[in-house]
């Protein structure tokens, strides 16, 4: 079942404002994956990581890769 938009806007506002639930979303995914939830894990990482595009692309700001770099 896919997640509603209205869900991931939330999280994305969460993330946005409040560091403290960054951090604890960040742990909570490097704790399913050290547990070996890798289906948990990879559910967290991919909110963490939608949230934080989100908020880069509102800012046009881009985080840069190695691979990308000349």
């Amino acid at each position: 079942m896919p997640l509603t938009k209205l869900f991931q806007d939330t999280v994305t506002a969460r993330v946005e404002r409040d560091p403290a639930f960054r951090e604890a979303l960040f742990q909570e995914t490097m704790s399913a994956f050290i547990e070996g939830d890798t289906v948990l894990g990879k559910s967290l990482l991919g909110d963490l990581v939608n949230s934080i595009n989100k908020l880069n692309g509102r800012f046009r700001c881009h985080l840069s890769t190695p691979h990308a770099q000349k």
